[in-house]
């Protein structure tokens, strides 16, 4: 629509070779824009492919085109940068906070047209951005909600913890390999990431005392419900068909038949939290702890040096 005003505009003023200008430039560019939209694709950059799982992505492509275009390294480092930038933005803002799709927006289509090749200016832009929108408290907050398996998408879990996963993977001995994009967008049904609680969320009455006697509670009543049951550090990725042949069985036997044989040292490092050799309340919020520790560090913009 604006560029047809714009064409109309001068042709009304008789300046039709300005007018085939205008036009001849604006072909131009976006077969240019067009022509990098493809290649950053294809690239398939860990920390762009990040952006498009998470929320509300078409905000930052103008940046981001811009960005890769100007970026003349042969790793694309400096685009990287700014990529895992905005990564951390949206999954902090977006995914976390719950904001509106278009927080932030007119703020990135700014920064968009303002660029000029100073990676280091963009970067300490982001940064501002990111705890004007997403403070390190309020990003706690989000995480620490006891209802956290309900509140949020299946999206944003699997995402979180993926990421915590491969985390574990890198740091943590004996280190491996870590999960890649394709399997985990991968949704084969069988083998497609779900949540796992850790703690059941509907038992057998036959298992409700073995349940009762590893959480040390005398029975799951409303306060256990409401405080832990749905709690981040109750929750660990799994794979779907994993999940459903487990239903509801008790932790004692999840953690014998499943857990330390699991695939994902995210369970396997279940057996670090026992109290007492048992998966109390007190594990959970032991847990949560650590996995919130981990978001505080990995989604950290100060973290990221342009």
């Amino acid at each position: 629509q604006m560029l047809k005003s714009n064409v109309n505009k001068m042709l009304s003023k008789k300046k039709e070779q300005e007018a085939l200008n205008y036009i001849d430039k604006y072909s131009r560019e976006l077969r240019e824009t067009f022509s990098v939209i493809k290649e950053l694709i294809q690239s398939q950059i860990s920390e762009f492919v990040d952006i498009t799982i998470l929320p509300n992505t078409a905000n930052f492509y103008p940046l981001l085109i811009k960005a890769y275009k100007y970026d003349n390294t042969v790793d694309k480092s400096s685009f990287r940068k700014i990529a895992r930038l905005i990564e951390i933005y949206s999954f902090r803002v977006y995914a976390v906070g719950q904001s509106m799709p278009y927080t932030g927006q007119s703020r990135f289509y700014n920064y968009a047209r303002d660029f000029d090749g100073d990676f280091q200016k963009l970067g300490e832009t982001i940064k501002n951005t990111i705890s004007e929108y997403s403070s390190d408290k309020r990003f706690v907050e989000n995480l620490s909600y006891e209802d956290f398996y309900n509140y949020y998408s299946s999206n944003v879990k699997n995402y979180f913890f993926w990421k915590y996963e491969n985390y574990i993977r890198k740091y943590e001995q004996p280190v491996s390999g870590p999960i890649s994009h394709y399997d985990f967008l991968n949704r084969d049904k069988k083998t497609r990431f779900s949540i796992e609680h850790i703690i059941p969320q509907k038992v057998e009455v036959e298992e409700l005392k073995i349940i009762t006697k590893n959480l040390k509670h005398d029975k799951i009543d409303d306060t256990f419900e409401e405080m832990y049951l749905h709690s981040l550090g109750n929750l660990a990725i799994d794979p779907m068909s994993a999940n459903a042949s487990k239903q509801n069985v008790s932790f004692h036997i999840k953690d014998s038949r499943y857990f330390r044989k699991a695939p994902f040292k995210t369970q396997n490092e279940l057996e670090d939290f026992l109290d007492k050799k048992k998966f109390t309340h007190r594990s959970i919020e032991k847990r949560k702890e650590k996995l919130i520790q981990f978001a505080k560090e990995y989604w950290n913009q100060n973290g990221i040096n342009i």
